[in-house]
């Protein structure tokens, strides 16, 4: 039998200019040329779509912040970390309803939670985490306003938009701020989001 032909279906690559090569990739395969009838076909998982980072794990080289209000430091930051497609681990299945699918960590089921909770999960396990606070006490004093402090996990509480009397007696509205500005930067990220379905599917898997 030729050297060029397949010891086992007998596949001819006498006229391939690149017979060696494509003989190897023949024999290497997953799926045998030989298989018996009824042997179930193994499908190559594709690596570049089961590449992503949980949203406990997600990497960030920390960047000086750009000039601006506190109220964009976390939209900015938001924006930093996840224009690194890996970092992606969420989705709005459908934008229509307040509903996000977000894998939190490797070992557990995605989640499907609200913008809202999905807010505190990213607070919790990227904003607090890798955010460098140092030098930042305006930002620290603004966030405690919003009922969020540094150190200490964020339970999701923020202010109400009710009418309080402070300690001077002065009437003061609470505000959602944080909350207001990060509903801003999580759905016009997700409108941009692309191949919504297939990234369902992966982080469902």
């Amino acid at each position: 039998m030729s050297e060029r032909v397949c010891p086992k279906c007998h596949k001819d690559y006498t006229h391939d200019v690149n017979w060696v090569q494509s003989l190897q990739r023949h024999l290497a395969r997953k799926n045998p040329c030989d298989r018996t009838p009824g042997t179930r076909y193994l499908r190559e998982p594709k690596v570049a779509d089961s590449v992503f980072n949980t949203l406990d794990s997600v990497t960030w080289t920390p960047s000086p912040r750009p000039r601006g209000p506190v109220q964009e430091v976390c939209p900015w930051f938001f924006r930093n970390v996840f224009s690194n497609q890996e970092n992606v681990c969420f989705v709005y299945p459908n934008k229509s309803k307040n509903q996000i699918v977000v894998k939190i960590h490797r070992d557990k089921p995605a989640v499907i939670v609200s913008t809202d909770k999905f807010i505190q999960e990213f607070v919790n396990h990227v904003f607090l985490k890798h955010f460098n606070f140092d030098r930042e006490e305006r930002l620290s004093d603004w966030l405690a306003e919003n009922f969020i402090f540094v150190g200490t996990p964020w339970d999701g509480t923020f202010p109400d938009r009710m009418t309080y009397i402070n300690e001077t007696g002065k009437k003061i509205k609470s505000e959602p701020d944080f909350m207001i500005h990060m509903r801003r930067a999580v759905k016009d990220f997700a409108g941009v989001q692309t191949n919504k379905n297939k990234l369902k599917n992966m982080l469902l898997k």
